[in-house]
This record gives structure tokens, sequence and C-alpha cells, in this order.
């Protein structure tokens, strides 16, 4: 009993040390007026272009470019761009390949601003001042790192989303305050212009996903990251609904994970661990008869970490807590799942 009584209070440190190093995070001024380039990578996305381009283009910014790139869509996609043409710039790649990374390449030598702004066709700003929340706060800064909110739907597949994507978020904004950057997320990500041509994406070009993250963990060698945490610079997307497009989708996203530095693969390993563990003790204390016993240590996991992370699921806008017992237990079955599998795949969609 002790055993797991320990797992339990460093697991409750581990989490508490990442959810203070948020709360108490503030935004820093932006006073930088150099021209940023928001990028966008679509393939048959002409519903979304048409619905968020206008979201894009109305952005409270003076000085700001739209860079779209058609990656050889087959809908009306091109239809669609060619009614904005007059506000923004449209690239074609220059040949079809798998993932998007050729096409973030062509579209970031399209951009003239020395900022590039990355999202998605299916993201929504939370406000016109996403590009003001993300711009550098100084020069020196060429790494920044937003947050990508998932919209809340009445679906458990949403939720439990929603909930793993609080833990990443805590994660890896956190250790970006703490100085060990390891990813960020595409859909809300910037970064300067020089420092992609300087690391680019050749070195793991032969990896179909990883354009953010992996991108992330070369650049951050010689970067001056900063982190965005104003809820007007938050970008919002739809999570997948379905069980099957969602384990698609996180397959995809874990296999680039061994490709990480060693000593951020042994860092991110430890939630995961003591996770498994724990509930694999508590499942003993089960099969022993022992209910009193799980009842009580199970009840004490769940009422404190659930206190610890209240502000940054308020800060993050995540609004899921209320259900922490339920998405704390899926998370066990998604890491006992994921795990073998992430190690498995071998992602071939874009």
């Amino acid at each position: 009993m002790y055993i797991i009584l320990v797992l339990i209070a460093v697991q409750t440190f581990y989490w508490f040390v990442l959810n203070a190093t948020l709360f108490f995070h503030r935004d820093k001024s932006t006073i930088s007026e150099h021209k940023v380039s928001i990028l966008i990578c679509a393939k048959n996305e002409a519903t979304n272009l048409k619905n968020n381009l206008p979201l894009w283009i109305n952005q409270n910014d003076s000085n700001f470019e739209i860079v779209v790139v058609n990656d050889f869509s087959i809908d009306e996609s091109q239809i669609i761009l060619d009614q904005f043409i007059d506000n923004i710039t449209v690239v074609t790649p220059s040949e079809d390949q798998l993932g998007k990374k050729l096409a973030l390449s062509n579209g970031i030598k399209a951009c003239t601003g020395t900022q590039i702004l990355l999202t998605d066709s299916d993201c929504v700003p939370a406000t016109k001042y996403w590009v003001k929340n993300m711009r550098f706060s100084s020069d020196n800064t060429n790494l920044k790192l937003g947050h990508g909110p998932f919209r809340p739907e009445r679906n458990w597949v949403n939720r439990f989303a929603r909930f793993e994507n609080l833990l990443t978020a805590i994660q890896y904004l956190s250790f970006a305050k703490l100085g060990m950057p390891y990813m960020g997320v595409g859909r809300n990500l910037s970064y300067s212009k020089e420092l992609f041509e300087k690391y680019g994406l050749s070195n793991h070009r032969h990896i179909v996903s990883g354009d953010d993250d992996l991108f992330v963990q070369e650049a951050r060698k010689t970067s001056n990251v900063e982190v965005s945490l104003n809820p007007e610079g938050f970008m919002y997307s739809p999570s997948k609904l379905s069980l099957s497009d969602y384990i698609i989708q996180k397959k995809r996203h874990l296999s680039t994970s061994v490709n990480y530095s060693t000593i951020h693969k042994l860092i991110l390993s430890i939630n995961p661990a003591l996770q498994i563990t724990i509930y694999l003790i508590l499942l003993i204390f089960i099969l022993s008869g022992l209910w009193s016993v799980f009842f009580t240590l199970l009840g004490i996991k769940w009422f404190v970490q659930m206190l610890i992370f209240v502000p940054s699921s308020f800060k993050l806008r995540a609004s899921i807590l209320h259900l922490f017992p339920i998405v704390d237990f899926l998370f066990f079955i998604y890491l006992i799942y994921f795990i073998p599998a992430a190690f498995a795949n071998k992602s071939k969609t874009w």
C-alpha cells in the first residue's frame, strides 16, 4: 500500500510542477512590427477554406500576409481560393508527395515575412487578435508555441481527445517554459523564416508526419522560445469524432515521438509509466478482494490530481475536469493500447 501511495505522490508532484509553471506564466507584450506570414497547407479543404479564410484575412493586425499552399487538391479548393485572390498568395507544390513537408517548404519559400505563423485549414482563431498574440515579443525570439484546443462536442471520443490534448499542452508548454522545448502543434506554431532556413525538414523528410514536433526537436538547439497562453491567441479545431479515426490520427502523431531526443523520451515516459503502474496495482487490489483499499487509494488519486489540474484547465480552456475520474481511467487504457502501437505504426496518410 505504501508503494502505491509513493507512486501517486510522485505523479502528483510531476503534474504540480508543470501546472504551477503555467499558472504563474504571463505573456510578454508583443512590440515587434515585422511582417508575419500566415501559412496554411490545404489538401481538399474547400469547405474549410471558404469558412475560415475570412477569419484569417480580417485579423486585427497591420502587417501580415496569408499564403495558402493548395497541395494538389481535387475538390473545389482552387475555385474558393480564386475568390480571395486579392487578399492571399496561392502556392502549388513542386510535386505531389505524402505528408505536407514539401508543401510546407514550398510555402515558406513564397513567404515574404520574417516570421512564419502556421495553422491548418480547419482551424478557427479564438479572436481577431490571434496574430497579435502570436507575434514575437522581441527581436531575439525565433520560436513561439501556441495552444490549439479542440472544440467541445457531445461525444465521448471528443471528450477524451480534449483531456489528452490538455495533458499534452500542459507538458509541451511547461517544458518550453522550463527551458526544455520538445514539440509544438502545427495548428498554432510560429518560427522565424531564418530558423526554418537553418534547419528545414530535410533530416526527417523520410518520416511522413512530424513537420511540427520534429522541427522543434531540431530547432530547439539554437532557438529562443516563448509561449502564448492568452486565450485571444488560441486556435480552435475539431477533434475526431469516431474511435477509428481517432486511433489512426494518434498512431500517426505518436509514431514521431520515437524520434525525440533520449532525454525528452525519458522525461515524457515518467507519467505514462506511473499511470500504468498505479492502475495495475489498483487492479491487483480488486483481484485480492481489497475493495476498501482500492476505493480509498483511487479516491485520493482522483481528488488530489483533479484539484491540481483546475488552474491549467481554466487557463487552457479545457472544460473537461468534471469527467476526470472517467477520462483518467480511459487514459490508462489509451496508454496500454497506443504505446506498443506507436512503435509499430508507419503512417502513410496526409
